[in-house]
C-alpha cells in the first residue's frame, strides 16, 4: 500500500509497519492528549510544502480527517525540522468509530525523517463508510525518548481508488508568454518548435483568452474554472495583493482542480516558481506535494523541470496530476525582466533620439530568447513523456497566465515591458494546447475565442471526473476538439485590471469592447500609464494591433451596444462590482 509515486519525490521512503513493544519500564506514549482543532498549515520541509498539522513532539495529539464514501486509504507524510532523538510516531484509532472504519487492531509505526518528508499509506475499509462520509479521529503519539523535537508535522488525507484506465494529467503554465511571439502562432522567428511537435495529435486554440493579465488572479481562474472576482484573488497590491494580507488568497467557496482530482484517487504534485504563485496565496490546496523555488536564475528555474522529470520516471500506484509553473519567459536566460521599462528614459537621455529604439530592440530579442528557453523546457519534458511511455496515457495542457507588452504601447498607453494594466491582445491572448490520448481531434486548430476558465472542465471531462459542485464559469472544450460543438459562449470575459481604474472587457472573434467600471485606482503605482478612455472598441479583423478606438464612431453604435450588453451581463453574473466595492472599502 506504500505510495511509490510520492516516495520518489522525497529523500527516503519510510515504511509503515506494526511497532515493536515498548521497552520495559517505558510507556508507549505520554498520558496527556491534545485534540488538534486548528486547520492544517502549509509547511515546508526540505524544498517541498505540504498541508500539515503541527503537533507536539512530546505528547499524543488527536487529528480529525474527513473521509468520503469510497475512501480506501490514507496517505500520510511526516517531518520534523528540529534535530531530536525521536525516529517514529505511532498512529492508532482515537475512538470506537475510527476503529470500526479503519479496522485497525493495533497501532502503526511511521518513521519521522529530519529535513524531508517521509511518507506511508495505510488502508481503511470503504465498506463501512456511510454515503454521507465520516470523520476519522487519529491519535498520533511520539515515541518516548529524551531530547525529542518540540514539534512534528503530520500531513494526512484520504484517497479513493480510481477506476482503472484513468489518464494521467500534465498541466504546464509558462508565465508571461504571449501567443504571437511563438512561431506556432505566426511569429517570424522559430521560437516554438517543440510546442509544434507536441501539437500533432492535439488541438491548438488560436484565441485563448485569459481572464486577468496578472499572475495571481489568472492562475486562480486557470486552477479553479472560476472568474477572478469569485476566487478571492481579484486585484493586486494596495487593494489586497500582498504576501502579508490574509484576504488576498483563494477563498473557501472555490474548489481547485487538484482538490477534485485528489478526491477521485489522483496523486497530485506541483512545482512553481513561487512569488505570486506560492502557497501563501492558497495555490497549494489539493496537492500532495507542492514545491516552490522563488527563483530568478535560469539554473534554478531548471530545478522545477528536474522535479517533473523525476516524477515522470517514478512508478505510481495511481494516476497522477502534475502542475508545472515556470518563469522561463518572465525571467529568462538572457536577463529579460518585465521591469525593463525603467531603462527606456535612461537610455534615451544617454543617446538622444535613438536610445529608446536601441533598448526596445534589445529587450524584444531578450524576450524572444525567453520564449525559446521555455520551448527547450517543453522539449525536455515531451521527450521524457515519450521515453517513459507516458505520452500514450497522459492528457497534456500547455498554456500561460498572461502575455507581455513590449514596446507597442509606450506612445498609446504610456507604459511598456510590463503586464496587468490593460486588455490588449498581447496581454490577454495566450497559447493553449490540449493533447489527449483518448481520441484524435477533429480540429487541429480552433479559432473561436475560448477562456482560461475552460481548462478545468475540459480536463475533468477528459478524465471522466465530475466537479463536486458544478459551480464554475468554465465550459468544456471537448466538443470543439471533437468537432461536435456544444460550446455556447459567444465572447470571452476579462476582468481584474491592476493599474489605473477598474475595467472589464469582452472579446469575440471580431471585436473587443473595454469599459471602465470604477474610476478609483485599483493599484497605487501605475508606472506613468496614461488615463484610459472610458470605453474602447476595436475591430480585430481590420485593426489587430488595437490602435484605432471605434467607441465614439456612429457607425459602430449597434456593435458597441450589443457588446456592452454582453459585458454588463457577465459583470452581473460574476459579481464584479460587489468585489470592487468591497476592495475599495478595505483601502
Amino acid at each position: 500500500m506504500t505510495s511509490v509515486f510520492v516516495a520518489a519525490i522525497v529523500v527516503a521512503l519510510p515504511h509503515c509497519r506494526r511497532p515493536p513493544a515498548a521497552p520495559a519500564g517505558q510507556p508507549a506514549a505520554w498520558s496527556a492528549e491534545r485534540v488538534i482543532r486548528d486547520k492544517p498549515l502549509f509547511v515546508r520541509c526540505g524544498d517541498e510544502k505540504r498541508e500539515a498539522w503541527k503537533i507536539s513532539g512530546h505528547d499524543p495529539s488527536v487529528i480529525t480527517l474527513p473521509l468520503m464514501r469510497g475512501s480506501d486509504s490514507i496517505d500520510l507524510s511526516v517531518c520534523t525540522d528540529e534535530i531530536g532523538a525521536m525516529t517514529a510516531l505511532t498512529l492508532d484509532a482515537a475512538d470506537a468509530q475510527a476503529k470500526k472504519v479503519s479496522g485497525w487492531d493495533a497501532p502503526y509505526d511511521i518513521n519521522v525523517p529530519y529535513g524531508s518528508w517521509g511518507t506511508a499509506t495505510v488502508a481503511v475499509d470503504p465498506a463501512v463508510i456511510p454515503k454521507t462520509g465520516a470523520q476519522l479521529s487519529l491519535r498520533v503519539s511520539p515515541r518516548s525518548a529524551p531530547g525529542n523535537p518540540r514539534f512534528v508535522y503530520v500531513a494526512a488525507h484520504a484517497r479513493s481508488q480510481p477506476p482503472k484506465g484513468k489518464p494521467n494529467i500534465l498541466l504546464i503554465s509558462i508565465d508571461t508568454l504571449r501567443a504571437d511571439r511563438m512561431s506556432s502562432y505566426g511569429h517570424r522567428l522559430q521560437t516554438s518548435l517543440n510546442f509544434e511537435n507536441l501539437s500533432h495529435g492535439g488541438t491548438v486554440f488560436t484565441n485563448a483568452i485569459v481572464q486577468a493579465a496578472s499572475t495571481p488572479p489568472s492562475h486562480a481562474s486557470m486552477l479553479t474554472g472560476c472568474y477572478p472576482s469569485r476566487t478571492g484573488l481579484f486585484v493586486t497590491k494596495e487593494v489586497g495583493s500582498s504576501y502579508d494580507n490574509p484576504d488576498f488568497r483563494l477563498n473557501d467557496r472555490v474548489v481547485t482542480l487538484a482538490e477534485v482530482l485528489r478526491a477521485n484517487g489522483y496523486q497530485t504534485a506541483a512545482t512553481t516558481g513561487g512569488g505570486f504563485l506560492g502557497s501563501g496565496f492558497g495555490f497549494a490546496r489539493g496537492f500532495d506535494v507542492f514545491a516552490e523555488d522563488n527563483t530568478t536564475r535560469p539554473s534554478e528555474i531548471m530545478r522545477g523541470v528536474d522535479r517533473v522529470l523525476k516524477w515522470l520516471n517514478a512508478p505510481a500506484r495511481a494516476p497522477w496530476f502534475i502542475f508545472l509553473h515556470t518563469y522561463a519567459v518572465h525571467r529568462g536566460p538572457s536577463g529579460y525582466e518585465h521591469r525593463s521599462y525603467e531603462a527606456l528614459p535612461l537610455l534615451d537621455n544617454m543617446y538622444p533620439g535613438r536610445g529608446t529604439d536601441a533598448v526596445a530592440k534589445a529587450y524584444n530579442a531578450r524576450y524572444d530568447s525567453g520564449v525559446l528557453f521555455a520551448d527547450v523546457i517543453l522539449g525536455a519534458i515531451f521527450d521524457d513523456l515519450y521515453f517513459t511511455q507516458h505520452l500514450g496515457d497522459t492528457i497534456v495542457v500547455v498554456t500561460s497566465d498572461h502575455g507581455e507588452t513590449l514596446d507597442e504601447r509606450l506612445a498609446q498607453a504610456g507604459y511598456s515591458y510590463n503586464h496587468g494594466y490593460a486588455f490588449y491582445d498581447e496581454l490577454v491572448r495566450v497559447p493553449l494546447l490540449i493533447r489527449t490520448p483518448q481520441f484524435a481531434p477533429a480540429h487541429a486548430r480552433v479559432d473561436r475565442p475560448v477562456e482560461e476558465v475552460d481548462i478545468v472542465p475540459t480536463i475533468l471531462e477528459l478524465a471522466g471526473v465530475k466537479h463536486p459542485t458544478g459551480r464554475i464559469d468554465g465550459k468544456s472544450l471537448v466538443g470543439l476538439m471533437k468537432g461536435t460543438g456544444g460550446y455556447d459562449k459567444e465572447a470571452a470575459f476579462i476582468e481584474s485590471s491592476p493599474g489605473g481604474p477598474f475595467r472589464a472587457a469582452v472579446r469575440n472573434e471580431r471585436y473587443k469592447y473595454v469599459r471602465v467600471l470604477d474610476w478609483r485606482p485599483s493599484f497605487g503605482n501605475d508606472y506613468g500609464m496614461k488615463k484610459p478612455p472610458e470605453e474602447e472598441l476595436y475591430d480585430l479583423a481590420r485593426d489587430p494591433q488595437e490602435r484605432n478606438n471605434l467607441a465614439a464612431s456612429p457607425g459602430m453604435a449597434a456593435v458597441k451596444a450589443d457588446l456592452r450588453r454582453r459585458l454588463e451581463t457577465l459583470v452581473a453574473h460574476a459579481g464584479t462590482m460587489d468585489v470592487i466595492r468591497g476592495a475599495q472599502n478595505r483601502r
